[in-house]
């Protein structure tokens, strides 16, 4: 697997992923792993809520800002956020590593009728 040329160098810019077609089912399997890691954290994020421990104005100020930083609220690169766009990339990658796959599959199903063809017809001789 390599990226190679494609990256603007901004987040969320164009990047290319090649894979060695003997290869796409383990990187399929890669990512799709690190998308469930990524699912299952933000399982525990979203059902998370920090609520003021001693009941005062400072640990009130704390829990807020916990919870801003952490889900929800308004803070743009909160960790409930971040990891939601992680998670949609790697989706979009196992969906395109699946793309890739049955396009390779078809084609590889493709050539072997037409030689499978080519030899009944006699074309082999």
């Amino acid at each position: 697997m390599s990226t190679p040329g494609g990256n603007t160098g901004q987040p969320g810019g164009s990047q290319r992923l090649h894979v060695d077609p003997a290869s796409i089912g383990a990187a399929k399997q890669a990512f799709s792993e690190a998308l469930d890691g990524v699912q299952q954290q933000l399982r525990r994020i979203q059902s998370a809520h920090q609520q003021p421990w001693a009941g005062d104005p400072v640990s009130a100020e704390t829990a807020h800002a916990v919870n801003n930083r952490t889900k929800g609220g308004t803070e743009e690169f909160n960790a409930e956020n971040v990891l939601l766009n992680y998670a949609r990339q790697l989706s979009n990658v196992v969906e395109g590593l699946q793309r890739t796959e049955r396009t390779y599959r078809n084609s590889e199903d493709d050539n072997a009728a037409m030689w499978h063809k080519h030899a009944r017809e006699g074309g082999g001789q």
